[in-house]
């Protein structure tokens, strides 16, 4: 299911709207699975591109799960590592855009740390 909206996504055949209506089905059967918590954070950026408080919650709850899973050693399916970082980055932007500069900034360092491109940080750094 998650390649499906993965494929979905990039080809448009759904709105962003629809797209989070289906991530969260699959967040509530997978609640640890961080890429679909990323892709739904992603999505929220998009449906609420002038409410960063918002999309903050979501890139939030998608920074813990990618924590949790980067830090479980043993999970039944591979993990892409690149979800932490990603969702640091969307978090970092929406810190920005609300004028917390120290949260952006803990964000970026976070996301730097866990493998990010550190020129997508650097205004933050």
């Amino acid at each position: 299911h998650m390649k499906y909206l993965n494929c979905a996504g990039a080809l448009g055949l759904f709105t962003h709207r629809e797209m989070m209506s289906r991530l969260g089905e699959l967040v509530t059967r997978d609640p640890k699975r961080p890429e679909s918590r990323y892709m739904l954070a992603a999505c929220a950026s998009r449906v609420y591109p002038k409410s960063p408080e918002a999309v903050l919650v979501f890139a939030r709850d998608a920074i813990g799960v990618a924590r949790e899973a980067s830090a479980s050693a043993v999970t039944q399916m591979p993990v892409d590592s690149a979800c932490l970082w990603r969702s640091c980055l969307l978090a970092a932007k929406c810190a920005a855009a609300m004028g917390d500069y120290v949260e952006a900034r803990r964000y970026a360092t976070e996301g730097v740390d866990a493998g990010g491109p550190r020129e997508r940080f650097a205004k933050w750094l």
